[in-house]
């Protein structure tokens, strides 16, 4: 079974203090995955999830995503007011939307 983790720092080893102590790392354990790919980094966005689908080296069998974290932070901290709705859950959904239609393609 071939496993890729995509997706924000939720998932990430860094902030572990041990190699594999992260989610990703945990799960590809649990699951005893033949192949794991780890696609997950600190502050990605949906944005770069997107970008990122182009390093998939795997067909994989399991997925796992976390993701928009980093894009309602943003929003947050960078958008007015009048933007705020637009960039913290529409843009964020739209592009949820193209990552699950990219992804699909493994099934």
């Amino acid at each position: 079974m071939n496993y890729l983790a995509l997706g924000d720092s939720m998932s990430i080893d860094d902030y572990t203090g041990m190699t594999g102590g992260g989610a990703a790392s945990q799960f590809s354990t649990l699951i005893a995955a033949d192949e794991f790919q780890n696609l997950t980094y600190n502050g990605l966005t949906t944005a770069n999830i997107l970008v990122s689908l182009d390093e998939v080296a795997i067909q994989p069998d399991v997925i796992t995503l976390t993701a928009t974290g980093n894009d309602l932070l943003q929003a947050i901290m960078w958008a007015g007011s009048d933007q705020l709705h637009d960039q913290a859950v529409i843009q964020p959904l739209h592009r949820l939307s193209e990552i699950l239609r990219h992804l699909s393609r493994y099934q």
